[in-house]
C-alpha cells in the first residue's frame, strides 16, 4: 500500500542515537499522509530530511523540525527577491500593502523546561495557536496556547494532534487508535469528545458555526471528502463530479463553505479545486491557465472570507511545479501573486503566505513586499539553510505567525512571530 510504504520510509528517518530527532516523525507521518492524499507523488529520502516532490517552481523540503534558548530576535526586512465551472477570469492581484515588515520571534511556554513542541494550526485571529508537545522525541499531548497561556489535552491513540480551532476556542483533532485507522476529536466546553464517523475519518477544519470538514481514508486507501454538519452529527461524504472521483476537503470558511482538492481517478495526477456551498451542491474551479503558464491542475490550500488560497500546478510524467494564486468566489476570478516563489504552509485573504522557498528557511510573502525572511533562533545561511524554522500559520491581518524553530542544541521549540 502506498501510504504504508510512505509511513515506513518516514519511520526510517528516526535517529539511531537517543537525542532529539532531526525530523519530527509525528508531523512527518501526518504530512506524509496528507501529501499522499493531496499529491499522490510524495517520496521520502533516506537522509535527514523529508523531501516531497511538490513545489513552487523548484522542489522544496517540507516539514523538517527542531527548536530556542533565548527570546528570539527581530528583523526589519525589505522586499526579497453539479454546477457549470466559472470562467478562468483574472483580476488585479492586490491593493496597496506594506513596503517592509518588522517581525519578532518568541518562544511559546511549555509544561517542562526545554520540552520540545511545535505549532501546527491557529484560529483566524491568531489569538489561539494549537500544536503538540513531545517526550523523548515522541508526540505525547496536544496543546493550545491562548494569547501565550497554554493548556494540554489528553487524547488517546498514537500521533495525537489538533488540526484547527475557532476564535471561540473550539478545536478539532485526530489520533490513530490502531495503525492507519484515524479517529476524529472535538474539544469544546473543556471536554474532548470523539466525533462520529466512518473508518479513517480525519477532521481538517472547523467553521465558526460548527461545520467540520475532513477526509475519509478507506481500508483500501481511497480518499473521500466528508463533512460533519454539527459536532454531534455523523460524518457523511460530500458529492463528487463522478463515480471514480476522489479527494479531500482542505478547509471550511466561517459561513460553512467547504473547499477541497479532487481528481478524476485514483491513478490521475491532475487535480482540480472544488467548492461545496452550505446549501448543497458543488462547483469545480477552473484551472488558472491565464496566469500560470502550462497549468493543468489546481490544488486548494485554504479559504477565508470567500478568498481561496491555492496553487496552479503543471504536472508531467517527471515532476510537478506549483505556483501560488488567489481565487475570489465573489468575482469568479484568479489573482496572481507576483514573485511568490515558495511552498504554501498557510495563507490569508490578503494574499499573505508563509512557507519555505528555495534556499530560504522561514519566510513570509506579501504581494507588496515579495518574500521576506523571518528571524530565526539560530542565524541561517542563505546558501545552505537548515530549513528547521517552519512557519505553519498566519492570522487574518498577517500580524501573527505560528510555527517551530530549532535552537543551537537541536531542540525544537514552538514559536510565534509577530509582524507589523
Amino acid at each position: 500500500m502506498d501510504e504504508e510504504r510512505t509511513v515506513q520510509a518516514l519511520l526510517g528517518l528516526r535517529d539511531d542515537e537517543g537525542g532529539p530527532p532531526s525530523v519530527d516523525l509525528g508531523t512527518a507521518m501526518r504530512v506524509g499522509r496528507g501529501r499522499l492524499r493531496r499529491r499522490r507523488t510524495a517520496q521520502a529520502s533516506a537522509g535527514a530530511v523529508v523531501a516531497v516532490a511538490v513545489v513552487v517552481a523548484v522542489p522544496t523540503v517540507l516539514h523538517l523540525v527542531r527548536e530556542p534558548d533565548r527570546p528570539a530576535s527581530s528583523v526589519v526586512a525589505a522586499p526579497g527577491g453539479a454546477a457549470s465551472p466559472p470562467t478562468a477570469a483574472t483580476s488585479p492581484s492586490t491593493a496597496a500593502g506594506p513596503t517592509s515588515l518588522s517581525c519578532v520571534e518568541t518562544r511559546l511556554p511549555v509544561p517542562q523546561t526545554n520540552q520540545e513542541a511545535l505549532v501546527g494550526g491557529a484560529d483566524p485571529t491568531g489569538h489561539y495557536l494549537i500544536g503538540r508537545v513531545y517526550q523523548n522525541g515522541r508526540p505525547t499531548q496536544p496543546i493550545i496556547w491562548h494569547d501565550g497561556q497554554y493548556q494540554t489535552l489528553s487524547m488517546s491513540g498514537s500521533d495525537p494532534d489538533l488540526t484547527d480551532i475557532t476564535p471561540a476556542g473550539v478545536a478539532v483533532g485526530v489520533s490513530f487508535p490502531s495503525g492507519l485507522d484515524s479517529t476524529g476529536w472535538i474539544y469544546q466546553d473543556g471536554r474532548l469528545t470523539k466525533l462520529k464517523g466512518p473508518y479513517g475519518a480525519e477532521p481538517r477544519a472547523i467553521a465558526d458555526n460548527g461545520i467540520i470538514a475532513g477526509t475519509e481514508t478507506t481500508r483500501d486507501s481511497l480518499e473521500y471528502p466528508i463533512v460533519w454538519h454539527s459536532p454531534t452529527s455523523t460524518a457523511v461524504r460530500l458529492p463528487l463530479p463522478g463515480p471514480n472521483w476522489m479527494g479531500q476537503a482542505d478547509d471550511v470558511d466561517s459561513d460553512g463553505t467547504i473547499v477541497g482538492t479532487v481528481r478524476p481517478s485514483v491513478t490521475s495526477d491532475e487535480s482540480r479545486g472544488i467548492v461545496w456551498r452550505p446549501g448543497g451542491g458543488y462547483q469545480l474551479l477552473p484551472v488558472p491557465t491565464g496566469i500560470v503558464a502550462g497549468a493543468n491542475g489546481l490544488e486548494v490550500h485554504s479559504i477565508r472570507d470567500g478568498v481561496i488560497v491555492a496553487a496552479g500546478t503543471v504536472t508531467d510524467q517527471k515532476s510537478k511545479s506549483m505556483t501560488p494564486v488567489l481565487y475570489r468566489l465573489s468575482t469568479a476570478a484568479f489573482a496572481p501573486l507576483p514573485q511568490a516563489n515558495l511552498s504554501i504552509a498557510a495563507g490569508n485573504a490578503q494574499g499573505r503566505i508563509v512557507g519555505s522557498g528555495a534556499y530560504l528557511a522561514a519566510t513570509v510573502y506579501t504581494p507588496s513586499t515579495g518574500i521576506v525572511s523571518l528571524p530565526t533562533l539560530v542565524p541561517q545561511s542563505t546558501s545552505s539553510p537548515t530549513l528547521a524554522a517552519i512557519p505553519n500559520t498566519i492570522s487574518d491581518d498577517g500580524s501573527i505567525i505560528g510555527g517551530q524553530d530549532v535552537d543551537a542544541k537541536g531542540v525544537i521549540h514552538a514559536v510565534r512571530w509577530t509582524c507589523h
